[in-house]
């Protein structure tokens, strides 16, 4: 997965209103994908943990992406995969704690239902979205005010 904004056009804008308000604008670029990884965390699954762990920022100037770690975990969850069957690949037997004695293969139901949790984070984003630039905007009135 990889989630990328990139602010185009707003480089100039911020130069052009001078330092302190093109630090106002950063911040509030920043925040949005502090944002927008927080709300990625919270909708990935909770199974194990390892997903939601692995999942980052990058930031690079006036773009930021949210990517997943290098396991096919996240890939998997969104969407889904498909039953099969499971055979031993050293020895001639399966075998795990509480099975009463080693099978030839086990059945793997897959994971039917797929979960777009990058898509329900982006959704509640846009809220956030909306919310967060009036407040830059208010920001650098005051400042200039």
């Amino acid at each position: 997965m990889n989630i990328t904004m990139k602010a185009s056009g707003i480089e100039k804008t911020a130069k052009a209103l001078g330092r302190p308000h093109e630090r106002v604008i950063r911040e509030g670029f920043d925040n949005i994908g502090e944002a927008a990884l927080r709300l990625t965390i919270e909708e990935a699954p909770k199974k194990s943990g390892e997903l939601r762990s692995q999942i980052h920022l990058r930031k690079s100037r006036w773009t930021w992406s949210i990517v997943e770690g290098p396991t096919k975990h996240g890939l998997w969850a969104r969407e889904g995969t498909k039953a099969r069957f499971v055979t031993p690949v050293k020895k001639r037997a399966l075998y795990w704690v509480g099975l009463p004695h080693p099978v030839a293969y086990a059945n793997n139901p897959g994971i039917r239902n797929k979960n777009p949790y990058p898509q329900r984070a982006h959704s509640r984003l846009t809220n956030s979205i909306s919310r967060t630039l009036p407040m830059i905007g208010q920001s650098i009135i005051l400042n200039i005010g």
